[in-house]
Formats: C-alpha cells, structure tokens, sequence
C-alpha cells in the first residue's frame, strides 16, 4: 500500500512487534520499510498515511494508533494479510466495554472511521478518559486471541477556554463595528467555526433619513475572523490586526454601507464551501466565492471587492430609484427544488430624494449562481424577464423597510418565511408583515418589476402577498424595532418568532412570541390584531413588573434569544429588556423554553422567580445593541451570542465592539441567579 504505514502483530506473543512512528506529518511521515511475515501464525497490519486531523505522535498514549483532534472527521485504511501475503477479514470490537460504536470499519475496503466528531471536553469513551479502547480480530482465524489498541481524542485550542466573553473592538471612528456579523460556519474546516464581522460606515439607527453621521468612519469595512484567531484571543483589534486567520474587505468613501448587507447564501458553484453575498452600495448585490475568502482568511491581510473575482447584481437602470435598505439580506433556503438557496432583501423606492414606498424582493439562486460563475454584473431587470427575480410594492404609511429577518418556517409548509416590522407612528399600521415562502416563490416564478406587477393577482383584490399582524394597543412607536427567529421555542415542532418594539411612547407593554402554525398565515385575511391572539394562545405577550429597575421598569423594550444548536445542552433562551439601567445597561429578563405557558393565560409576567439576568450594553444612545445568537462557537452544545456594541453620541468616544458571550456561562449565571455583565469581564493574556 503506498504511504503506508505497518504494524505487525505476532498471535504466538500476542504482543506488538512493532509499530510506526507516523506521527507529526512532514517529513518523518515516510512509511517505513515492509516487515515481511516471520511465520505462518503472524499476520500484519497496513495503515494509511496520517490524517491533517490528527494531533503529533506525542499526544498518543499507550497503543493508540492516532491522536485526532477534536470537533474533526477522521478516518484510515487499515488492511492485514497472513504470514502467506493473503488478505485476512479483520473486525473491530471492544470487549464490551462500548467504545466500537463510535467508529464505523468496512472489512472489503478497510476504511476505519469515527462515526462523528469528538468533543474533548464532553468524552463520549466507555470511561470519559478520552481514550477509544478497541481491539482487532482476524475473523478468519477463530480462537485466536485479539489484538488491542486504542484511539486518542486530542484537546484543541477554543473560543472561552480562557475567558466566557471575547472582545472584537476597533479605534476610534470604528462606531459602526458590531452594527452587523454573519456566523460563517468551519469554512477553514479546522473545527472552529469562523465569523464575518461588519463595520460600516453608516450606522445612525440604521435610518436613511439620518445616514451618514458627519465626523464617522470615512468608509464601511468587514472583517473574515478565523475560529482559530478567536480561539487565540480573548481581545482582537481589528483596526490594527495583520497576519493569518484574519482577512479586512476594506472600503472606501463609496462604500459607506459595505457590512449592512453580508449572508451566507449556500453553496453556489459545488465546491462545497458556501459562498457569500455582500453589498459595498446601496445599488448592488455582489456574490462572492467562499472558497476564495477561505483562503485569503488563512493568509490573512487586506484587500478590496475589486481583488475579488465576484459577480454582480445591480440594481441601476431599475424603472425606479431602487436603493438597497441597511441590513436586510435575508437566506431563504431552496424555495425552487433547485438545490440552491434564494435570497430575499428591500430597497426603498425614492423620488425627488423622499423614500415614497418600500419593495420586497426575491432573487433566485440560479441568479446569484450566474452571477457567481460569470463574474459579470447582471442587472436586476434581466432577472425579472427571466423570472428569477421579483419584488412585492408596501404601498402603506411605512417607506422604509426596517430589518428584514428570516423566521423559519412558521406557517408549517417546509418553506421558509420572512418578516418585517412596521414602526408607527400611525396606531392603525404599526405592526409586521410577514411574507409566506409560497408567497415569495410564487412572486419570483411570475416575475415583474411595475406595479400593478409582479404578480397582478396580489392586486386584484385576492389578497396581499403578505399577512400585516399589527398592534392595536400601542401608540407611536420610534423606528428602532426588533423582529426575532426564534425556532421551536414551544415545543410543538413549528417554528415561532419574537416580536417587540425598541421604543415607544404608550406605557404599553409590546412584546410577543407568535406562536407558529399552519393557520398562522390566513389566505384571505391581510390584517391580523396581534393582542387579539392573545386570547386564543396563538400569542404569547411578554409583560414586566417593576423590579428595583430605575427608569420605565414596566415598558418592555426588546426581545432576542439565544438559541440552542441542533442537538444541543440546553433550550432557548429568550432575553426580554425592560425600561432603563443605571449607566449604560439595560436589564435583561431571561425566559427558558420550559417556562413558556402551554395552557391558562398566554402573558408571562418577568421576572421569573429565581432566574439571572443578562446586563446588556447600550448602543446609540438609549438604543439597544446589536444582539443576535450566533450558533455554538465552540461546539459545546451551548448556543453563544454575539453583542454589537456600537456608539454615535457626542461626549462617548466614537468606538465599537462585539462582545462575544459563551452561552454555557450565560446559562450558568441564570440558574445560579446571577446578573452577568459581559462588559465587566476584561480580556485576559493570552
């Protein structure tokens, strides 16, 4: 077998005879010379060259044939003839101590593989020392005894192995840093996963009415972070970093709103690593590699969209003067049965300098992907005649769009769905839209740029293209407002979101969990009273009592989650903010899954009896930061979240941060009944 290592075993010793050296890699990876047979009672073992996921020789211990790191896949060949050069079936087993079955082991080809990836710190071996103890039998030879050896997990470097909160911080004028930041997933595939961090040059509330701030940041920027340098770091500067693991996608004067709009959209052009879509403007989408930013990411540095071998889709040359809304990329999956995720977004439609209405667009997959392969600019026009594009025209009292969030699939039809919230001030149109996934494939499949068009049955009389769930009991919202994908949050295998306002003037409360349901989205009812839900259970209405908070302590003004990962330690948390702190904090109620009621009244008064709370950072002034889960960062079974903590107001020094918080130790502190502050935690030497 070429590079191949040996082992022989002797059954008349029943001991190891000899074993590779392997570890490493490099160039003591050289197999060493056949061992031929002694006798006919020996046989000998061949095993592949050592895998890029395993630790050096020196972490193995006692027999083990390999160290392999953890949070990786892993696998070898190992094949064995008989003292006659002939092929002998070999079994794996483990004496019934358990350890066989995290492995899997195919006797024709020889493939030896961990079944799934190990987490160092949760040992899944039969006595959690970390060490797989396995042995390997000839079938062929019956009686004779087995030949044990062992397998390593091997510790690894992660992100809150040395502090519960990792701080990303830029110099002064970096006040958009943390306004947006996209869970990338292991795109480098070392076990970490990686982080795309925005700071864009515009960042006043997210409002175009106020964009851009005078004396700011002079262009937008975003930031590729590898696992491996957050997992290195407990404080990153990202206005002076240099050097692997960490890649800046610098702007310029033009670029105000580079980071606003970031997703992952999927893969794209089948190489198996998901690329990404990013604007600079606010006329152009453009779609980019992932591969490519893999690897600039490992090498590290700088470079601009113009180094990148990116397509575009623009949107100049509209029949109106589309400009694209801050933040409001939304990934909707594969609504198409075509393997490849749409996207949806909003752009304002100005005349004479005033935003008039907003317009909700889809574009499809197959676009981006055309886009992608071509590395061409594409305009949108020429994907509305193709039918992979189109957009819904909001011809109410709201011109700008706000954060478009993907919710999940809550009308239960397997596809994903979209929502909007609407800030007053007028009482009668305050409220959400929520876009169906059949709404928004429908729309796409027609096509359209003008109204009446895209779809002219939406305009007929039939019925919207979206469900408007609006709020009769407040009055005069402001324009910072809060839309939340929460998951399952209720346990009844549907998919639920938050909804809250940021701030209002009525003193009432104005927080809910929608629950998710086949029913949620009415075909011939465009306007739903979400206090009206309250009663029948579909919606859960999040109220807080005073509680030595000063301020407002009974307005309730935001709602996040953290949201636990697949398979994960713990469920949902959900953070619901109330009224003012002391300082520059606001004072976070925290509420499990568990808690949330099934049955009886549908109004959860906070807080819950003995729970901690979550101290999260001011931002913008009274406004509340950036708060979003972020998926388990270290893979520990515990979501984590990730807290931009921008500032614009003269008299606080114009910076920003993201606080990434360990979801473990957020989880921790509640039950302890704690108040955690992240900002109080420092970063620690490395």
């Amino acid at each position: 077998m070429p590079n191949s290592q040996y082992l022989v075993f002797a059954f008349s010793s029943l001991a190891l005879a000899a074993c590779s050296s392997g570890g490493g890699g490099g160039d003591d990876m050289e197999a060493p010379p056949v061992v031929p047979p002694p006798s006919s009672d020996t046989f000998s073992l061949s095993m592949s060259a050592q895998s890029p996921n395993e630790a050096p020789s020196g972490a193995r211990s006692g027999q083990s044939i390999a160290a392999i790191y953890e949070n990786l896949p892993w696998s070898r060949t190992i094949l064995a003839v008989d003292g006659n050069g002939e092929r002998l079936v070999l079994t794996v087993a483990d004496n019934g101590n358990g350890d066989a079955e995290a492995f899997s082991y195919d006797s024709e080809s020889g493939l030896f593989s961990l079944r799934e990836p190990q987490d160092f710190e949760r040992p899944q071996d039969h006595n959690g020392d970390n060490t797989f103890e396995l042995e390997m039998v000839a079938s062929e030879w019956p009686g004779m005894p087995s030949i044990p050896f062992s397998v390593d997990i091997a510790d690894r470097e992660e992100i809150f192995e040395n502090s519960p909160v990792v701080w990303l911080t830029g110099e002064a004028e970096f006040g958009g840093l943390g306004r947006n930041y996209v869970p990338l997933g292991d795109i480098d595939a070392d076990g970490r996963p990686d982080l795309a961090i925005a700071a864009p040059g515009r960042h006043n509330v997210d409002d175009y009415t106020t964009l851009p701030p005078t004396g700011y940041h002079p262009s937008g920027d975003a930031y590729w972070v590898s696992g491996k340098a957050l997992s290195e770091n407990t404080l990153i500067e990202l206005s002076n970093v240099s050097g692997p693991g960490i890649w800046h996608l610098a702007g310029t004067s033009q670029d105000l709103n580079l980071g606003y709009n970031m997703t992952v959209i999927g893969d794209l052009n089948g190489d198996e690593i998901d690329d990404f879509v990013i604007s600079t403007d606010d006329s152009s989408l453009s779609v980019v590699s992932g591969a490519e930013l893999d690897a600039l990411m490992r090498v590290g540095g700088e470079g601009t969209i113009a180094d990148l071998s990116s397509g575009t889709i623009s949107l100049d040359g509209d029949a109106f003067d589309h400009v694209l809304d801050p933040r409001t990329f939304a990934p909707l999956g594969d609504l198409d049965g075509d393997e490849l995720s749409e996207l949806a977004f909003c752009a304002n439609n100005y005349q004479g300098g005033t935003s008039v209405n907003l317009h909700v667009f889809v574009l499809s997959g197959a676009a981006l992907q055309s886009a992608l392969q071509s590395t061409e600019s594409l305009a949108i026009g020429d994907a509305f005649a193709s039918n992979q594009a189109a957009y819904s025209v909001y011809t109410g009292n709201h011109p700008n769009c706000g954060p478009l969030t993907a919710i999940g699939d809550v009308d239960d039809d397997t596809l994903m769905d979209i929502a909007i919230p609407m800030p007053g001030p007028e009482i009668d149109d305050a409220g959400v839209l929520v876009y169906g996934g059949a709404e928004l494939l429908a729309l796409m499949q027609e096509g359209g740029r003008y109204q009446p068009s895209p779809i002219e049955r939406f305009f007929n009389g039939a019925r919207n293209p979206y469900t408007h769930f609006t709020d009769s009991g407040i009055g005069g919202p402001e324009q910072h407002h809060m839309v939340t994908a929460l998951g399952d949050v209720t346990g009844d295998g549907v998919d639920d979101f938050g909804f809250s306002w940021g701030r209002y003037i009525s003193g009432a409360d104005s927080a809910y969990i929608v629950k998710g349901s086949k029913g949620l989205l009415p075909a011939n009812e465009a306007s739903v009273n979400l206090r009206g839900l309250i009663s029948n259970g579909q919606v859960i209405q999040l109220a807080a009592t005073p509680d030595g908070i000063t301020g407002n302590a009974a307005r309730v003004e935001h709602i996040h989650a953290l949201v636990a990962p697949e398979d994960g330690l713990h469920e949902t948390l959900v953070f619901v903010g109330a009224g003012e702190a002391s300082g520059q904090l606001f004072q976070s109620y925290t509420v499990a899954a568990n808690e949330l009621p099934d049955a009886g009244t549908s109004i959860v008064l906070l807080p819950i009896a003995g729970a901690g709370r979550l101290s999260i950072p001011r931002a913008n002034g009274r406004q509340l930061s950036y708060v979003e889960s972020v998926g388990d960062l270290n893979l520990d079974g515990y979501g984590d979240l990730a807290i931009g903590y921008g500032t614009f107001d003269s008299g606080i020094e114009d910076n920003g941060a993201v606080l990434l918080v360990s979801g473990r130790e957020i989880v921790t502190a509640r039950t302890r009944g704690d108040n955690f502050r992240p900002t109080q935690i420092a970063p620690v030497s490395n």
